[in-house]
């Protein structure tokens, strides 16, 4: 009984897991898109050509992994529901893929390029060809085939100097020679060539003229004589220069040059002569040269007068009238020397209070200038100064100046030998800007058309043990 019950009990357990495994099979839910990727994010392609593009749909066990394609410029490329690409016309193009479950996408960026039809060759209506100087000549090419993509060709010339061609095929004859032509294709690099010969324009010299038959100088001066050799388009345009007195005048030309540079170099008469070369024609210029003696007529000087200091110099400018007078030797004196001396420089001392002037003489002519000096004076009350920065930065120095006048704050400027160590405000305050060291600073005043100037030592320390 027992063993019945027991295979009864274990026949209803197998029913049930039966049953229970089946029910949850049933019960199993669908995987969910989660991406989706294509295999290339960009490609470019020429007109007419195709690509496949592969979407790659995630997790591989996805339920629904059907995609839709989409074109964004159907001009340019279309797509199929299979992810071929095709090429349509030159452009860009998005190729999107999208996922029906989820609306994931991916996209490819699609560039058409046109469709090149390549160059086979090229011909020129002309294989020889002869021309003067100075002649033209167009040579045409011919690409093939007839609607090639890029029927662009440049154009070279062997020989410049014999003939040359413009990037238009325009041939020019520029000088007795041969050169080769050649014209040449941008896609494919194919050539075809012209040979040019270039015969040589003779036009003969009639005669020669000068642009002065007389002329007449200075010594020292120069001059430019221009010859003109008829007709204009001669051939041999050359022409030789002579002086018949290379004391008196002389003449300069590069070879074969048509200007002649003449140079007066002592008073007298000279003749200067063109040549054609070859001797057949000739012209002349009658050279006279002057002695050039050039008389004064009046001085100046500059400032004109002077305010000083005792001690002070200042040097005069004199001016000359007019500016290119032969003689420019200047005598300098002084009236009263006890009071201002002036040297042959006319740089002015002056020696003591009082007034003077200042003479300038040439040639009968003088200038005068009044000089007024002063016995004015400016000292330090002291010469050294210490500062200590942790202590004080500035220190006001008005009162160390010592002047027999009335000092003018705005007339002082001041020089420091090294201005990161010590210098002095507008306000006369000695200042340290930070720096450590020794430094001499001069207070220089401006007294009339002088200065007055005194110095003091600055030594800037960190701290007083220094």
């Amino acid at each position: 009984m027992k063993n019945k019950f027991f295979a009864l009990f274990t026949i209803l357990l197998s029913i049930t897991l039966i049953t229970t495994y089946s029910c949850k099979k049933e019960k199993v839910k669908s995987v969910s898109v989660t991406e989706v990727g294509l295999n290339k994010t960009s490609i470019t392609l020429v007109e007419g050509e195709t690509e496949t593009l592969v979407a790659t749909v995630m997790p591989e066990n996805a339920t629904d992994k059907s995609v839709v394609w989409e074109s964004g410029n159907e001009s340019a490329a279309t797509v199929s529901q299979e992810g071929l690409v095709t090429a349509v016309g030159e452009g860009k193009a998005t190729i999107t893929v999208k996922t029906n479950d989820g609306g994931f996408s991916a996209s490819c960026e699609v560039t058409v390029n046109k469709k090149v039809i390549a160059v086979t060759g090229v011909v020129l209506g002309n294989t020889e060809l002869t021309l003067v100087e100075g002649e033209e000549e167009n040579l045409a090419a011919a690409v093939t085939p007839e609607n090639a993509t890029d029927k662009s060709v440049v154009w070279e010339s062997s020989n410049e100097s014999a003939a040359t061609v413009s990037q238009e095929g325009l041939v020019t004859a520029v000088g007795e020679g041969k050169a080769t032509i050649t014209v040449k294709t941008n896609d494919g690099g194919f050539s075809a060539s012209c040979e040019v010969t270039v015969k040589k324009k003779v036009i003969a010299v009639t005669g020669v003229k000068l642009s002065a038959e007389s002329m007449t100088l200075r010594e020292g001066e120069k001059g430019t004589l221009t010859a003109t050799v008829e007709p204009a388009n001669a051939t041999n345009k050359n022409v030789e220069w002579w002086t018949s007195d290379l004391d008196v005048v002389s003449v300069i030309s590069t070879s074969g040059g048509i200007n002649g540079y003449v140079e007066a170099r002592k008073a007298g008469k000279a003749t200067v002569t063109v040549k054609t070369e070859g001797g057949e024609f000739s012209a002349s210029c009658e050279i006279t040269v002057e002695k050039k003696e050039v008389p004064v007529t009046g001085i100046t000087i500059e400032p004109s007068s002077l305010k000083l200091p005792v001690g002070d110099t200042y040097s005069l400018i004199p001016h000359v009238q007019p500016s290119d007078a032969t003689n420019q030797n200047i005598k300098w004196l002084s009236t009263n020397e006890g009071v201002a001396t002036v040297n042959a420089e006319g740089k002015v001392t002056a020696v003591a209070a009082g007034n003077a002037e200042i003479r300038a003489m040439l040639e009968g002519k003088f200038a005068t200038c009044p000089v007024e000096v002063d016995n004015v004076t400016m000292t330090m009350k002291k010469t050294s100064y210490t500062l200590i920065l942790s202590l004080s930065k500035k220190i006001n120095i008005e009162s160390d100046i010592e002047t027999n006048f009335t000092l003018d704050k705005s007339k002082i400027t001041v020089v420091s030998a090294d201005p990161l160590i010590a210098t002095v405000d507008q306000d006369l305050n000695l200042v340290a800007p930070g720096k450590t060291g020794k430094a001499l600073v001069t207070l220089n005043y401006r007294y009339g058309d002088g200065r007055l100037s005194t110095s003091f030592m600055v030594t800037v320390k960190k701290n007083l043990k220094q």
